[in-house]
């Protein structure tokens, strides 16, 4: 990502929502299965003079049978950005605009999705991750592309919702004084010490309700499949996503800052985190005999944990608790075959689970197991095995 080009000039907003199931209630007496249509759009507005930038990222699902529409659910996700370098390449800012940017928004709409069909009662769906279903079209379209459009527009324009957006810009600052100053509510700041359940409040707080309701749907989703009671969620060790997978990734002692807002927990849940969700993770050779974890902190920076600010350390705390939550926990839930609870209990996490053993608990071992389950399960895997062998020399 060239975050080094560009910086967020707003956080990502919902600028349109829409679903309909125009067929109920009698599709329910349908048997035959709908087949699923996703598609996303990106647009991108330049403010003309400026170099303020307005992406939308719109996602639609349709699902039908042959000659009934199931349901249509339509999303847009919006942020204004700036491109920071002033001689930036027309490539740069293609990658940006087309990429880097709706891969920010992407996460919003996929996760406000599978909320609002969740709770129409239909069967929810979470979309694909960012690379696995947008990367490739995105990258192939901008190739295709000789120019990036750059629409200019006009603040005296009142017929258009971007205009409207930017007046809101320009007014955001004055509106937080004036809450200040008429009582009002500014949004809520994360008070909890850096840990658990800080992970949970940052997820919580996403703008306009998303966060809450995701978390909320998950739970929810856990209890109507029989897989937990729904408070799981709420301790670390008994979450999905440490359960049949993070406690694989065995934590070492590791060289890190010693900032009192941090709990003793975190630093090897960061461990697991990093390992299971970071890009290019590597243990290094640190002072004093304690190896150091280095890793990609954006594109072209690479950081050790102790060299990190409490800020920098919520910020990739944060980025990475996101992707765990809205790509590997759903895909974790969205097996059809339910975990083996009690297989799972006799699994030893003090050393390297053998690959058989993993597939078993997944019951991606069976001859009915799909290709895509068995990718997802091997990927999984190949992290807890490089996890291993890179913190193997550091166990004795």
């Amino acid at each position: 990502m060239n975050s080094a080009y560009f910086k967020p000039v707003t956080k990502p907003f919902l600028k349109d929502i829409e679903f309909s199931s125009p067929n109920t209630p009698e599709l329910f007496f349908h048997t035959q299965s709908g087949k699923l249509e996703i598609n996303n759009n990106v647009e991108s507005r330049r403010a003309e003079g400026t170099s303020l930038y307005l992406v939308d990222l719109q996602s639609t699902m349709v699902s039908k049978t042959d000659d009934v529409v199931i349901f249509n659910a339509k999303i847009t996700y919006s942020t204004m950005i700036e491109i920071t370098e002033a001689d930036s390449s027309e490539e740069v800012i293609k990658q940006i605009l087309n990429i880097d940017v709706p891969e920010i928004l992407y996460d919003y709409n996929r996760a406000r999705i599978f909320d609002m069909i969740e709770r129409t009662g239909l069967p929810p769906y979470m979309m694909r991750d960012f690379d696995r279903t947008m990367r490739n079209a995105i990258t192939t379209k901008s190739s295709e592309e000789s120019k990036t459009d750059n629409v200019s527009f006009d603040k005296d324009e009142d017929n258009d919702d971007s205009f409207a957006f930017l007046k809101f810009l320009e007014e955001n600052e004055k509106d937080e004084v004036s809450a200040i100053e008429e009582g009002g509510e500014l949004p809520q700041e994360n008070i909890f010490p850096l840990g658990y359940e800080w992970i949970m409040e940052d997820i919580r707080l996403v703008e306009d309700g998303a966060g809450a309701s995701f978390l909320e749907t998950v739970k929810n989703y856990l209890v109507k499949d029989g897989k937990s009671t729904g408070d799981e969620l709420l301790t670390y060790e008994e979450n999905p996503l440490y359960k049949y997978y993070y406690r694989f990734l065995t934590p070492i002692e590791y060289s890190h800052p010693d900032y009192e807002e941090c709990e003793d927990s975190y630093w090897p849940m960061l461990f697991q985190l990093l390992f299971g969700e970071g890009k290019n993770v590597k243990i290094i050779d640190g002072e004093n005999g304690i190896p150091e974890i280095e890793f990609d902190y954006c594109e072209d920076e690479r950081r050790t944990v102790s060299s990190l600010t409490l800020e920098e350390l919520k910020f990739i705390t944060s980025e990475l608790a996101v992707k765990a939550f809205t790509d590997t926990l759903v895909e974790i839930l969205g097996y059809d075959k339910q975990m083996d609870n009690d297989y799972a209990d006799i699994l030893r996490d003090d050393q390297l689970i053998l690959k058989e053993e993993f597939h078993a608990l997944y019951n991606t071992d069976q001859p009915n197991a799909s290709d895509e389950d068995i990718a997802f399960v091997d990927k999984l895997y190949a992290r807890i095995k490089e996890c291993d062998l890179q913190t193997f020399p550091y166990k004795f």
